[in-house]
């Protein structure tokens, strides 16, 4: 079997922080390859070495067996690699059909209503991924899903033979993600090569070939999946024993209530994680828009850890130090920044969330997603807040960023506050929440306890098909 890409003693350095350090290993040509590792390990990094992004500064890439030293992104698409970001490279004000037409090879502008090859060739991905697209819709008024959608099609439309999926199902419901993982199947049977990032270890166990781990910027080892027990790929990936958040809350039977969401019905109490199961786009962020606003209205404090961070959350050109004074007033007196102080509690946060690097000056945009989440989370539970409102907190995190994530969320609730999880993840809504409601096309359903419901029965919930659907109807978003 020839290779179709190999790395050799790769290095890249950003000022102090050595992100890969002689890194070599290859892939094989129609295999699916796995990047595992810890945020900030030097997968992204590496991925954007391959596409073009970045520049080594040490070593040599091949690609099917000949040197290949892409400058630009472009060069690297005109090598046929496709690369599907993690953090979508998309413009808020364009339609999805522009974006499209912007990747298509050959497409003209004036020609775009009577080519139909583009559409049709655009039907058919939509069909493989079975989601739904309004074509004509900006990107700004897509959710993250149909986004990440939009993302995929863009790079499969020059019909790459090496495709790079950084954290792709990381947005993705149950249903749709089985889709994704048959998809990419379907696509190594068409004999293309698919390097995948990813934090979730089943998926990779399931459509794998091999998996490379990565930690601190090295090459750790690079096998078989099939031979790796996920246990062994999560220790090696954090180079010690793998130890999970423990719950030992006892259960309070009168819980009090902190906000009651009139509109819907929904209370919202003291000492409970009340999980929010759906698709996305279902409506999760009117839900989230209605409970900041009835915790606005009752001076209630809350933290806000928004599903996208880079757009909700944080200014890729602003250092760390800085999005803490611009979150919290009480850093700054009579108009004065307490600098001394802003510069004590932004690097405490970023040593109890093992945000790396330490730098607390450097930009947000300079840390890897899974560093920028742990310091939002740390950043919003700095002022004890009554409320704490999670939209996808583990989202595109490794296994020890979750955990930790997790104890939080377990401890927020111990210590009496209120804790909404909005999570597509079904696995983590049903661990961690004591009661949970299903968001369907605005409606929300339950609230339904842990075992009430089957797996298959909370799916026909989210999916409109379930025989009890109206009974359970709590409420209408709008």
């Amino acid at each position: 079997m020839t290779i179709a890409v190999e790395f050799k003693n790769l290095n890249k350095t950003y000022g102090a922080v050595k992100a890969c350090q002689d890194i070599s290993f290859k892939i094989k040509r129609g295999d699916i390859h796995a990047l595992v590792g810890e945020n900030g390990a030097g997968k992204s990094t590496l991925m954007n070495l391959l596409g073009g992004l970045e520049q080594a500064d040490r070593g040599e890439i091949l690609v099917h067996e000949k040197a290949y030293h892409p400058t630009s992104a472009k060069e690297a698409f005109a090598c046929r690699i496709g690369f599907i970001h993690q953090h979508f490279l998309l413009a808020d004000n364009l339609t999805v059909l522009q974006h499209l037409i912007l990747n298509w090879p050959g497409q003209k502008l004036f020609s775009l209503f009577s080519n139909s090859k583009l559409l049709k060739k655009v039907e058919t991905f939509v069909k493989k991924f079975n989601w739904t697209i309004d074509l004509h819709a900006k990107i700004n008024q897509l959710s993250v899903g149909e986004q990440q959608c939009v993302e995929i099609i863009k790079a499969l439309l020059a019909n790459p033979d090496i495709i790079i999926f950084d954290e792709p199902t990381a947005v993705l419901a149950p249903q749709e993600i089985t889709h994704f993982l048959n998809f990419l199947k379907q696509l190594k049977s068409e004999g293309k090569t698919i390097i995948l990032i990813s934090h979730k270890l089943t998926e990779i166990q399931e459509v794998a070939d091999q998996l490379t781990i990565l930690r601190h910027g090295r090459c750790i080892l690079t096998s078989e999946t099939s031979k790796l027990s996920l246990l062994e790929i999560a220790e090696n990936m954090i180079g010690q024993k793998l130890v999970y958040a423990k719950d030992e809350f006892q259960a309070i039977e009168k819980k009090q209530n902190l906000i009651f969401i009139k509109k819907i019905s929904l209370p919202l109490r003291r000492n409970e994680i009340l999980g929010v199961a759906g698709i996305e786009g279902h409506g999760q962020g009117l839900l989230i828009q209605l409970i900041l606003t009835e915790a606005k209205a009752n001076s209630v404090s809350f933290a806000d850890i928004p599903e996208d961070r880079l757009k909700f959350a944080l200014f890729e050109g602003m250092s760390l130090r800085d999005h803490m004074i611009l979150r919290h007033p009480q850093l700054s007196q009579y108009g004065f920044i307490r600098k001394k102080h802003a510069t004590a509690v932004t690097q405490k946060i970023v040593e109890d969330w093992d945000v790396r690097p330490r730098n607390i000056d450097l930009l947000a945009g300079q840390f890897s997603g899974g560093n920028q989440q742990k310091f939002v989370i740390g950043r919003e539970l700095f002022h004890h807040p009554e409320l704490v409102l999670a939209a996808h907190p583990t989202r595109g995190v490794d296994l020890g960023a979750q955990q930790m994530i997790h104890a939080a969320l377990i401890k927020q609730r111990a210590d009496g506050k209120a804790v909404v999880l909005v999570s597509s993840d079904l696995d983590e809504v049903l661990k961690l929440s004591d009661q949970y409601v299903i968001l369907y096309k605005l409606k929300l359903f339950g609230p339904f306890k842990k075992q009430q419901l089957s797996e298959t029965e909370i799916g026909q919930f989210m999916t409109g098909s379930h025989p009890h659907q109206k009974k359970y109807q709590l409420g209408a978003l709008t």
